[in-house]
């Protein structure tokens, strides 16, 4: 294809599962478009994920959420998007404000979905399919240069440095490389979407008891208390690097276990990301929404419950006061699927 376009910004200040879903993007935007440079916005808690990614020419961070919160900063963040003079914005974000950032730097085509907050800010609406992974969704917004592109898993590349690091751990652990383990990722930013503490804390003895299988717990800072408290409460060997690993290095750990057991949450993305399985489980959110593993041989477990799904992200709290949907998943149904992969 042509080349028309001298410098091309993506916008995704989600989550962090959200910016893995949009590494393919990023790849086929480089495929057609070879001496265009991609700039890349996103949120500093996603950042490790990006870097070493060849065909990014550079990350803009943006601390919407804590740092940077406010109209000052807001302000500064699209003086610095206006001074590089972008040609186009790839927006699969669908907020108001990643628009509005892109309307008001000046860049003249702001690509976007047809469903988001500030899709009269665009130029260039796709529609927005529901019933369809987001990678191939995030794929879709290509459709607006005639281009169609076929999905792909999402690949997160570890640094020699954080293997080594990872080795390291590991020595200090006396784990050798044939260590038959499992990876739990027990956090979520949304409460209704964390299947119950006391499930794992079963799950982990089920699999101590029955299979000699240790777990291995990751997470971010934010889910120190929950991981914290699993290893309390199984009262058997546990390794706990919540808080201790920065993203890609996580990814590394799950690379070397057998499988990841996870909410519906970035560590999902994190596992395919990183080449490994996941049995996944599901409560007040839905794979119909787009956000499953992607790719095959993957476990997912739901209820089919009348109230669920509730919510495209969950809540603080179960709107129905039962939260059926997580409590009627046992440690033995996942234990069950966990099998098939030791």
């Amino acid at each position: 294809m042509e080349n028309l376009k001298n410098k091309i910004l993506i916008v995704q200040t989600a989550f962090i599962g959200d910016v893995i879903l949009t590494i393919p993007l990023v790849k086929s935007i480089k495929k057609y478009f070879k001496e265009s440079k991609i700039y890349f916005l996103l949120k500093p808690d996603s950042l490790n994920l990006l870097e070493g990614i060849p065909e990014i020419s550079e990350l803009i961070t943006y601390d919407k959420k804590t740092k940077e919160k406010g109209i000052k900063p807001f302000i500064k963040i699209i003086k610095k998007i206006k001074s590089e003079k972008f040609d186009t914005a790839v927006i699969p974000h669908r907020s108001f404000r990643s628009a509005l950032i892109c309307k008001l730097a000046g860049i003249p085509e702001r690509i976007g979905f047809d469903t988001s907050a500030g899709a009269f800010l665009l130029t260039e609406k796709v529609p927005y399919k529901k019933n369809v992974h987001e990678i191939d969704r995030n794929l879709s917004l290509l459709s607006a240069f005639g281009i169609i592109e076929k999905g792909s898993i999402p690949e997160i590349s570890v640094s020699p440095e954080d293997k080594s690091f990872i080795d390291e751990k590991f020595n200090k652990l006396k784990i050798t490389e044939t260590e038959n383990f499992v990876t739990i990722a027990p956090g979520s930013e949304w409460n209704t979407k964390r299947w119950l503490l006391e499930g794992y804390v079963s799950l982990i003895k089920l699999l101590w008891k029955k299979k000699s299988v240790p777990s291995f717990l990751i997470g971010g800072k934010k889910d120190l208390m929950i991981c914290n408290r699993i290893q309390n409460l199984t009262g058997i060997p546990i390794v706990n690097f919540c808080g201790k690993l920065t993203l890609k290095q996580s990814g590394e750990v799950i690379r070397r276990s057998k499988v990841l057991i996870s909410n519906d949450s970035g560590a999902v993305h994190l596992a395919v990301g990183s080449g490994k399985k996941v049995v996944v489980i599901y409560g007040p959110t839905s794979p119909e929404f787009g956000f499953y593993p992607y790719g095959e041989g993957h476990t997912i477990l739901k209820e089919n419950i009348y109230c669920s799904p509730c919510s495209i992200h969950g809540g603080k709290k179960c709107k129905e006061k039962h939260f059926k949907c997580m409590k009627n998943i046992t440690p033995e149904r996942v234990f069950n699927a966990v099998l098939k992969y030791l």
